[in-house]
């Protein structure tokens, strides 16, 4: 890990708003320890923290130093191209910056509670009855989804 792309990863927070993920799951002795600072929920799966994370200050993590270890291990595409240098660091901000204002433009013009990925089939099988602005929406979403499975997916 360079300085450089733990630096990236502390000031861009998609892996813990809910962008990326709907949940992340823990262990039942991360599930116990957490549960005092975070809601922690109990599925059929076992125990998952749901996301955005109530641990999330802005796009800074404050119970780094005991998140889970899914979240420990997380590397996105984005850092792995940092690190490897298929990116500049100065690219691979812009890119963040631009994808979180992306979704936050997106989630402003969805009802409360959706999210991206829940919208975008629906949107995708009325796309001929669309208005123009819910095509425009629709374009958004497909733009964001297009970043985040490229970018920032394993």
């Amino acid at each position: 890990m360079t300085d450089e792309a733990e630096a990236l990863c502390a000031d861009c927070g998609l892996c813990c708003n809910g962008t990326l993920f709907v949940s992340v799951a823990v262990d039942e002795a991360a599930a116990t320890r957490l549960r005092v600072r975070l809601p922690v929920v109990d599925t059929s799966e076992g125990p998952v923290l749901p996301l955005p994370c109530a641990g999330l200050e802005g796009v800074r993590c404050r119970l780094y130093p005991d998140r889970p270890d899914r979240c420990r291990t997380f590397v996105c595409e984005l850092r792995r191209d940092l690190e490897d240098g298929r990116v500049s660091s100065d690219d691979a901000r812009r890119l963040v910056d631009a994808t979180r204002a992306l979704a936050a433009s997106v989630a402003t013009r969805l009802p409360v509670g959706m999210a991206w990925w829940t919208a975008l089939p629906k949107l995708e099988r009325a796309r001929t009855e669309l208005a123009p602005d819910r095509l425009e929406l629709l374009a958004a979403i497909e733009e964001l989804a297009r970043r985040i499975r490229t970018r920032f997916w394993q």
